[in-house]
Parts: structure tokens; sequence; C-alpha cells
């Protein structure tokens, strides 16, 4: 800044020049604010567009699916057969006659899992005439047997879930945590709080471990932050373990439904209401979720009452 007393001690053409040099720096300092506060805005466009992508839909390069005409493609037959049932008749379903000579043979080749090893049956469905009937009967389908698939009932149900030993351990702990809350009353005092002391010693030392799969780091970093409130149950005996029963029955369902956005259709919404429902009363009644949709679906294939949910 320019000093008031040398101000006034200079000449009127001075002092305009004084003026103009001030006058030109203002605007140079002008002109670089804007060109700053440009480059802040420009900066601060790229990083949104790196977060948010454009909704725009991309333009799908080649037509999914085979050429109209193609020849249809179905799954390839084994090179090799395990087992043969051979499903015949002696006398007619209908009438009780005495059968003869089987006129015809429907072969059907079925793939299906047995526990360590794939084994590929073949069930033939012998077909008679029967001279009283005047009516060409088949055998009934083996009970193993899905009628028109290609895969059997064990394939169609079976999902395979590998633990790793790390997650036993977790799942340990926390059964060790559930089965101490419920023994609360019938131990002393000192002999309870040592073993919850010796639970969450037991965390504590699994998720200060070193792991190289990201999905046990990202759970130990879960663990670290909300390890303390993890137990509050074995603190405070009253406090139950769970959630209470309708809001565990209904959490597979709505987990589902974040991840697939919900159904695209009613009917489809009704079968997963009713499927869901279904599942859950199983898992109640303590029986098997996949032999009974494995059974559920070859008698229905095959034209048979379905089996009984409700238990005697």
């Amino acid at each position: 800044m320019v000093d008031g007393r040398i101000l006034s001690e200079q000449s009127k053409e001075e002092l305009i020049r004084i003026i103009l040099e001030q006058d030109k720096l203002i605007k140079e300092q002008a002109d670089k604010l804007k060109e700053f506060e440009q480059k802040v805005k420009d900066q601060q466009q790229r990083n949104v567009e790196k977060i948010v992508k454009a909704n725009v839909k991309k333009k799908r390069r080649i037509r999914p699916g085979q050429k109209a005409g193609h020849v249809g493609i179905t799954r390839s037959l084994p090179d090799h057969i395990d087992e043969v049932f051979e499903q015949e008749l002696n006398t007619c379903p209908h009438c009780q006659n005495h059968l003869k000579v089987s006129i015809k043979v429907i072969e059907h080749i079925q793939e299906d899992i047995i526990p360590a090893r794939v084994i590929v049956r073949k069930y033939r469905r012998h077909r008679y005439y029967c001279a009283c009937c005047q009516k060409v009967v088949a055998t009934a389908y083996h009970p193993s047997q899905v009628p028109e698939g290609r895969l059997g009932g064990n394939v169609l149900i079976h999902t395979s879930r590998e633990y790793q030993e790390n997650y036993k351990t977790i799942k340990r702990l926390f059964n060790d945590a559930i089965r101490l809350h419920t023994q609360s009353s019938q131990l002393p005092e000192d002999t309870y709080h040592r073993r919850v002391q010796w639970i969450k010693m037991r965390l504590f030392i699994f998720m200060h471990g070193h792991y190289r799969n990201k999905n046990l780091q990202r759970l130990c970093k879960r663990f670290s932050k909300f390890w303390l409130d993890m137990f509050v149950f074995l603190d405070g005996p009253e406090v139950a373990w769970n959630n209470n029963l309708a809001e565990r029955m209904i959490r597979p369902n709505v987990i589902y439904r974040n991840w697939s956005f919900g159904n695209r259709s009613k009917a489809g919404a009704e079968a997963h209401a009713t499927l869901m429902s279904l599942i859950q009363t199983l898992i109640l009644q303590k029986q098997n979720v996949a032999e009974f949709l494995k059974t559920s679906f070859i008698a229905h294939r095959q034209g048979d009452l379905k089996p009984q949910l409700l238990m005697s």
C-alpha cells in the first residue's frame, strides 16, 4: 500500500501513474482468481465423474443368442452308463390282465450326483399292449427318476458349501457364547465371569490374526470396531442373544430382496413368497428342506400326491 503522506507530496501526474499501476495490479489479481476458481470447478467435476457414472445405457454391439433358424443345442449325452433300471410289467395296471412281451421300450438317460462321485443312470420303461383293455400301458416311474429331465433330483437340489477352518472357529466361538448364556443361572458367578472373559479373549485373538483371505480381513476389521458390543447378552443375562422370532424368519427374504431388487411380476412375487414360507415352515418343523423339495418335485412330475407338510 502507498502511504497517505507520500501521496500528498506527489504531483498530479505522479498520482495518476500510481492509480493506473494499482488498477492494473487489481485486474491481474482478479484474472488469476478467476483462473483458479475455474481450475477448482474442473477438478470437482472430474471427481464427480469418477464416482457417479452417467445414466446412459450402453449399446450392445453384438445381438445376444444364436442367429434365427439355428440348429437347437441340448445337453450332450454322457459317454457311459453306470446303472440301468429295467421297469417291467407283468399285469395290466387297469384290469390286471396278464401281459406278454413288451412292444416298446422308452429309454431315458439321466445324470445325478452321488456323494463323492457322479453316476449316470438309464431308466428303461417297458410298454405293453393289453389285449383285454386294448390299450398300451407302461410301467410307473422309478422313485428317483425325474420325468423328461436330464438331471437327477440330487443335482437339482444339491448346493455345495465349503466352510474354511477360520469360519468354523468363529461359528464355534459364538455357539460357546450362546451356550454360556443359557447356562448363566446354573454356574457360580466367578466361574461365569471367567468364562465370559475367555470368550472375549478368543475373539480378540482371532481378529488380530494375519489372514490372506480378503473376506477374513474385512471380517476382522468389523470385529475390531464392534467386538465390545457383540457380547452384551453375556454381560447382562436378561438380554436375549438373538432377535425376535418374526424378524429372524423374514431376514433371509429381506436380504434376497436387497440383492435382487425385488420381483419383476406379481406372479413371481407370489411364487417367491410361497417358497419362502414353505422353507421357513420346514425349518421350524426340523425337516430336511432339500429332501422335501426333491420329493415334492419328483412327485409333481410323476403326477402323484405331494408329500405332507404338516408332521403328524
